[in-house]
């Protein structure tokens, strides 16, 4: 792809400056932009460091690797650090500079390819970050390389600074500032001190997990024995340091657990630190950044291995700032719970009773326990027509039983005969039954079906929605009724594993509640979601630019669609991604300040699914973060993932639909102390949205203050 000079220029800035703050797992350009500052106070380093990145970059063009990895500094920091390597071994034996050109040449090219294999080797073969293993082997081989020159061991002396060191600091601070500059090769405290303010700005979890960690690895030497006074730690100590950062709160969600895990994460480094560096230091050769590789890639690895996960949760998404990591796991876990689980659309028409849930008082107990009954019961109790109470006149008997997901039907049994009412059949207990393995790979089961009513074979596909047989009385079944559980095999028998069913509605005082995802209690009434295409055409926004006139000025938004194919709406530097799934709409990921429109969509519009019956209602969660003032968004940032994080509860439901359009009507509880918020927040808002996008907004703040929002055609 060919590129202006302008946008090869902004790559070439962006690619350069990231290349230094992805060290600290960063993309901010003002972060790596201080950083390049700080190694440029000891002049020579800073200036080869540099050399060997634009060598790195030119090369990556050159070849054409992957511009999205070369613009975040993936493919490249490994060769900054490299060539900052090859500056500290000339201070410990310089060479010629043509010599020096050639091994700056030399070493960031390779390390370029090693980046570029050992990123797409990691990736797609372990779904591992290669971290800095690339940087480790090249810069052992310098380091050995240059051992070979003297066969001396290798005691570089200490570069040029333009800045003096800080004196007068207790031990552990002088050494952990030291930390933080040896990862650039320049463990001075004046150094440590730039990138620790740069941590601070961009991270106040990070800087909690580095002294954490610190902290713990330095403990343990000196339980150990080992010395950790200043000046001896620093090639050492920055492993404990990133190690913490990485497992507290980049590749593994922040959390009470995670800080334990940068605890147990800094005693694994010490033991590999200590055992390296036994073996290297007849050399003189640190053990570089090899301990928390290994420690991570090992950490990260055995985590992906669990069978169940209930705390550690590996980063499911693209990792940012610890703290930007825990709020969208937190809300998203609040607003989308039990993603991974299997989830199920309802096997029936119409309502139905659920006479037994999970964990039952009669059946579902022990390994049988995550299994659902359905039966029909009317407004009087009755589960029947009228007397006599038998099978023919049973409200659920011989009703419709439809395939709860697209699969293949691998096992199907309809010759059990009928029970009479109050008989049960123990010789062959779960009567006639069909077991579907749904497209996900787990298998579904579907019992006490009518005789001879299965509509199905073996082998055959089903969608979801398709009728599969006949709601009977089979098996150890006294009363008709219909037995839902999902299984890890087509065992008959088979024990039960946890479930979700989705898209469904509950009766409740207030109305029918729509459940994206849910487990039904028992004696709920439930029935499946009944869509409108009428709504569902108001929320195709597709591409397009809408103006709205919003306290005396006009804001303009501009939608798109990305890669994915999610909305991504903007309007300055407000942003809005949203999504349609499963015929609903919902607004993902929120940045900006409160006073855009945008905003008061997302707040709005959060969830809406496209249901047909103006009385449903439902209900979401969602990040309050832009209503925040800064010292509360700090405290709670920082405080968050040990004492838990506070959202927005909001309520909606149809206030109003016809040929024109709709209106969603939501009421917002904050749940949060006033003086945490930056004004008086909505309490309730009402979008009317028409073929045509969102056409107005009205907002009732706590003041009782009503505005509006309205489209323009200007």
């Amino acid at each position: 792809m060919c590129m202006t000079r302008k946008s090869e220029s902004e790559l070439f800035l962006t690619a350069l400056l990231r290349s230094y703050s992805v060290i600290f797992f960063s993309q901010s350009r003002l972060f790596g932009a201080v950083l390049l500052a700080a190694t440029l106070t000891a002049p020579r380093f800073g200036l080869l460091g540099l050399g060997g990145l634009v060598i790195s970059y030119a090369a990556a063009r050159l070849l054409g690797f992957e511009v999205s990895n070369i613009r975040k500094g993936i493919y490249l920091f490994n060769s900054l650090l490299v060539s900052l390597a090859l500056a500290y071994l000339n201070n410990y034996q310089a060479v010629e500079w043509p010599v020096l050109l050639t091994l700056l040449m030399a070493a960031s090219v390779i390390t370029l390819f090693a980046s570029v294999f050992m990123v797409d080797v990691f990736f797609r073969q372990y779904a591992l970050p290669a971290l800095s293993f690339p940087f480790v082997w090249v810069a052992f081989a310098l380091f050995f390389l240059f051992y070979s020159f003297t066969h001396t061991p290798i005691t570089s002396e200490a570069p040029v600074y333009l800045l003096p060191a800080i004196g007068n600091l207790p031990d552990l601070a002088a050494g952990f500032f030291q930390a933080l500059g040896a990862i650039f090769f320049l463990p001075q405290t004046t150094v440590g001190l730039l990138v620790f303010v740069c941590l601070v700005i961009w991270s106040r979890l990070a800087v909690l997990y580095a002294v954490v960690g610190y902290v713990s690895g330095v403990l343990l030497m000196q339980s150990l024995g080992i010395n950790t006074l200043p000046g001896s730690l620093g090639f050492i100590g920055f492993n404990f340091v990133f190690c913490a950062i990485a497992l507290g709160g980049i590749f593994i969600i922040p959390s009470r657990s995670s800080l334990l895990l940068v605890v147990l994460g800094s005693f694994f480094c010490v033991t590999i630190a200590v055992a390296v560096n036994t073996f290297l230091k007849y050399f003189g050769i640190p053990p570089l950044a090899l301990p928390l590789n290994l420690v991570i890639l090992l950490v990260l690895y055995t985590m992906k291995c669990r069978t169940r996960v209930d705390h550690l949760f590996c980063t499911p998404f693209a990792p940012e700032r610890p703290e930007k990591n825990f709020r969208r796991f937190f809300t998203d876990s609040a607003r989308f719970p039990d993603v991974l689980l299997p989830h199920l659309h309802l096997p029936f028409f119409g309502e139905r009773t659920v006479t037994q849930a999970f964990n039952g008082a009669i059946t579902h107990r022990g390994e049988w326990g995550e299994a659902l009954d359905f039966e029909i019961v009317d407004d009087n109790g009755g589960k029947f027509i009228h007397a006599p109470a038998d099978l023919e006149n049973n409200h659920v008997f011989d009703t419709p039983v439809l395939a709860p997901c697209n699969g293949t039907v691998v096992k199907a049994v309809s010759d059990v005969r009928d029970n009479a009412i109050g008989e049960t059949n123990t010789d062959r207990n779960w009567g006639n039954t069909v077991v579907i393995r749904d497209d996900g790979g787990w298998f579904v089961k579907l019992c006490h079906l009518k005789t001879d009513s299965i509509e199905v074979t073996e082998g055959a596909r089903v969608a979801r929605g398709q009728v599969i047989g006949r709601c009977g009385n089979s098996g150890r079944s006294p009363v008709p009724h219909l037995h839902l559980q999902v299984q890890r095999t087509a065992q008959i028998g088979d024990k039960t594993i946890p479930f979700r069913l989705t898209q469904y509605v509950v009766n409740e005082e207030e109305g029918k509640r729509y459940h994206t995802s849910g487990v039904p209690d028992k004696d709920e009434v439930i029935s499946p979601v009944e869509f409108d295409d009428k709504l569902a055409a108001c929320f195709e926004f597709g591409e397009t630019v809408w103006n709205y006139r919003f306290n005396g000025r006009t804001e303009t938004i501009r939608c798109a669609l990305n890669v994915v194919g999610d909305y991504v709406l903007e309007s300055g530097s407000a942003r809005l991604t949203a999504r349609i799934k499963d015929r609903t709409f919902y607004t993902l990921d929120y940045s900006g300040g409160a006073d855009s429109v945008l905003f008061y969509m997302h707040l709005g519009l959060a969830r809406v699914p496209f249901v047909s019956d103006n009385a449903v209602f439902w209900k979401d969660q969602l990040d309050l973060r832009p209503l925040l003032k800064p010292w509360a968004a700090m405290l709670l940032d920082l405080i968050g993932p040990f004492v838990g994080y506070p959202l927005a509860q909001v309520e909606c439901r149809m206030a109003g639909a016809g040929e024109g359009g709709v209106e969603i009507a939501s009421r917002i509880e904050y749940r949060i102390p006033q003086r945490f918020l930056r004004r008086a927040c909505p309490e309730q808002i009402s979008i009317r949205l028409t073929t045509e996008g969102v056409e107005q907004i009205s907002c009732d703040a706590e003041n009782d203050k009503e505005f509006m929002i309205s489209r323009s055609s200007d």
